[in-house]
């Protein structure tokens, strides 16, 4: 199955419904069910001793869009383009599924966190158009920091 990277950096708020990123399925003739198979948390701005609580969560809802989403980056050159849509940045329109917190990650902005699946254990988003997952800040003790997310999908 073909795998892509998609890279995200965006400041952060502290926010249980607002996503700072999120992968969607979009609506092709070959809808598929992709999966969260690695994904990498950490700051890019200045360090601080500040704490943060992250959550990866399911999603539904049109899709928010930044002036220039990141585009999917397939692993092989020669597989075809994604059937998700990935997105940045804080959004109202794309509302986390009541209730379906996947993943936790409590954090010091000082460090960097990777989440990597054991097979067979990878986070499945459904094959419907406009559900996915995406990346909440859920906690956040001070400050806006930059968050740099590199998430790797397979489909």
């Amino acid at each position: 199955m073909p795998k892509y990277s998609v890279r995200h950096s965006v400041a952060t708020a502290a926010s249980a419904t607002l996503f700072l990123a999120c992968w969607q399925a979009i609506a092709t003739t070959q809808l598929r069910r992709f999966k969260l198979i690695d994904i990498v948390l950490g700051f890019n701005t200045a360090p601080a001793d500040n704490q943060q609580e992250l959550l990866v969560a399911r999603c539904t809802g049109p899709r928010g869009r930044a002036a220039a989403p990141p585009p999917p980056s397939p692993f092989d050159a020669a597989d075809a383009a994604a059937c998700f849509q990935a997105s940045t940045g804080t959004y109202a329109t794309t509302t986390p599924t009541a209730g379906v917190t996947v993943l936790t990650f409590a954090m010091n902005q000082r460090n960097t966190i990777r989440w990597s699946a054991a097979p067979g254990e990878e986070v499945t988003a459904s094959s419907t158009a406009g559900n996915g997952l995406g990346v909440l800040s859920n906690i956040i003790s001070a400050g806006t920091p930059t968050l740099s997310i590199m998430a790797v999908i397979d489909e």
